[in-house]
């Protein structure tokens, strides 16, 4: 629609619209003037989906946003996203085949696809760190994850290939 949507630590997230020169708020108590209650006023990350849906990062895991509504999806009530750890959320990437992949700060990274209803899990014992920062994907479908233990490429058939300060 046109927004522009920013997190924020302590604020929660701020939606600014230029055509009507409004500012929305959504913000973790009400006192902060927000419209709507988000679960945490840390926001590591935004990324839109290919539905429109907004997906948050942050302190206490990872939501999902309604941007016509509002509507916040807390995932508690989802029967597989509700297994996610309800732990500092760092990143949130949907890939080209639709699945979701949820980078957090103390347990690793987890992918979630929505065709077979099935979350993943990589992390140190696969060789990755538990902390991880950020994801990116490129043309070929591989995910790249940087991470406390240097970053990581997986491909498409969940080959992982390391990379630390020693190589």
């Amino acid at each position: 629609q046109g927004r522009i949507w920013q997190g924020s630590f302590k604020g929660g997230i701020v939606i600014y619209d230029p055509v009507t020169d409004k500012v929305i708020k959504l913000t973790k108590h009400a006192h902060q003037g927000g419209v709507r209650l988000i679960p945490a006023s840390y926001i590591w990350h935004l990324s839109i989906d290919q539905q429109g849906n907004i997906w948050a990062a942050h302190n206490y895991g990872f939501m999902k946003i309604d941007p016509l509504t509002l509507e916040v999806d807390t995932l508690g009530q989802h029967p597989v996203l509700n297994k996610l750890p309800r732990k500092r959320g760092k990143y949130v990437l949907q890939d080209h085949t639709d699945r979701m992949w949820f980078g957090t700060h103390y347990s690793g990274l987890f992918r979630y696809d929505q065709q077979v209803n099935k979350l993943d899990t990589f992390n140190a014992r696969d060789g990755l760190g538990n902390h991880c920062y950020e994801l990116a994907e490129d043309h070929q479908g591989r995910i790249y994850v940087a991470h406390d233990r240097g970053f990581s490429i997986i491909d498409q058939q969940d080959s992982i290939t390391h990379y630390s300060t020693l190589n």
